[in-house]
């Protein structure tokens, strides 16, 4: 028989994210304070730091896209992204200063040989055809990328400037290092500087960062949204049919962590288009398992698809004595009830090893699914029949013509059994 999992009725009211009578949410107020930091052209160093995962460059250039898309919303006329994985020395990261450095109306797009090409124009307009050719002929031509650079570095000026993955640097460069120059080009050059990191995972170079922090970060935000927050940045404030779904899961798992779901996401497009002329059980139950299994899968949690897949098979009907459960398997089972996943089928299976495999066996998951839309089907069929009887046997006011009219319905839903 097919099942009938949902998740619990607290999902309708949590549905309405972003009602403008709602009570501001931790991640609504640091939005507003990003916005008011794009808006301003006030020299000021803003960190945004959390853990792993929650999404903290991902809304970043949510906000910065929101407030490029309002009148003012960013007061200064350029920026530039800059991710330290890998870095190791500062003239790399000044380097990559002036590469990535676009125009306001850019923002949103790669930097590109166009961009680094107008950048470069705009320096030689800047201090003169004559004396940047002067400066690269008394480099020497080995030196002529060096002269380019250490020039170049010297028109960054009064514009938007975010570093991220600070805990992702290369080894040699310092952090103390890091930190003098957001100071310098605060100070000196009279940018707007935003720093990105988690500093659980600096190591040995947190007692550092703490040292300069003070002096260095004028607001320093803690991004740790919760998972009604994280679905919201993610799908969007309003996401509709399968995306609405994979939300409302998200919410009753409890999953917080963006780039999850953003997997997860990823998981339920390549699957929806394949079962979007079955029965809608069909798709609300894959969604459900791509959210259970892609979150285990992606958080490592093996032991919680092994415990499904041992306790949970169609031939048990429930977890039998749960005193002999260990307290890992209590803890599964106690995620699972509130989750409202009670049992395994051959979709489920054939799901999980998509999400393992990093790709989907279609054939397989379409006979899979077509087996359960049969099942649906035929219940629904089986309901309309005691529906339409009970309706005959329970009113005296039924005549006959009603009768062979709800008769004839059934008759055409009732699916054509093969043998």
């Amino acid at each position: 028989m097919p099942r009938h999992r949902y998740a619990d009725s607290r999902i309708t009211q949590l549905s309405g994210l972003g009602n403008v009578d709602e009570k501001p949410t931790a991640t609504d107020l640091l939005k507003r304070e990003v916005l008011r930091f794009l808006a301003s052209d006030k020299p000021e160093v803003l960190c945004i730091r959390g853990k792993w995962g929650v999404g903290k460059s991902y809304s970043w250039e949510a906000f910065l896209a929101q407030a490029k898309a309002t009148k003012g919303g960013i007061a200064l006329g350029k920026y530039a992204y800059i991710p330290l994985f890998g870095v190791q020395s500062l003239d790399q990261l000044k380097n990559a200063l002036f590469e990535n450095t676009v125009n306001r109306e850019d923002i949103g797009t790669e930097p590109s040989l166009d961009t680094l090409s107008a950048n470069t124009e705009a320096v030689v307009k800047q201090i003169g055809r004559k004396s940047f050719a002067a400066a690269l002929e008394a480099a020497g031509f080995k030196s002529a990328a060096q002269a380019l650079q250490s020039i170049s570095y010297l028109s960054v000026s009064k514009q938007l400037i975010c570093i991220d993955d600070l805990e992702r640097k290369g080894k040699d460069l310092r952090v103390q290092d890091v930190m003098g120059l957001i100071s310098y080009l605060r100070e000196r050059r009279k940018c707007k500087m935003v720093l990105i990191l988690n500093e659980d995972e600096l190591g040995t170079e947190r007692e550092a960062f703490e040292k300069y922090q003070e002096k260095v970060i004028d607001v320093s935000l803690l991004f740790a949204p919760n998972e009604e927050d994280s679905v919201k940045i993610a799908l969007g404030e309003k996401p509709v049919g399968a995306l609405a779904t994979l939300a409302e899961f998200c919410i009753s798992l409890g999953v917080s962590n963006i780039r999850i779901i953003k997997k997860i996401e990823r998981l339920v497009l390549q699957v929806e288009p394949l079962l979007k002329d079955m029965h809608e059980a069909v798709l609300r139950q894959s969604i459900q398992t791509l959210t259970l299994f892609g979150w285990a899968h992606y958080s490592k949690l093996d032991s919680l698809i092994e415990y499904c897949r041992q306790k949970l098979g169609a031939q048990f009907f429930g977890v039998g004595d749960e005193d002999k459960l260990t307290e890992d398997e209590k803890k599964w089972q106690g995620i699972l009830d509130a989750y409202v996943f009670t049992n395994i089928d051959d979709l489920d299976l054939t799901l999980l090893d998509g999400i393992r495999a990093g790709f989907f066996d279609e054939e397989r998951l379409v006979r899979r699914a077509k087996e359960l839309d049969q099942q649906h089907k035929t219940l629904t069929s089986q309901r309309d029949i005691e529906a339409a009887w009970r309706r005959y046997h329970d009113s005296f006011d039924l005549d006959d013509q009603e009768v062979v009219q709800c008769g004839a319905t059934i008759k055409v839903r009732i699916p054509r059994q093969s043998g």
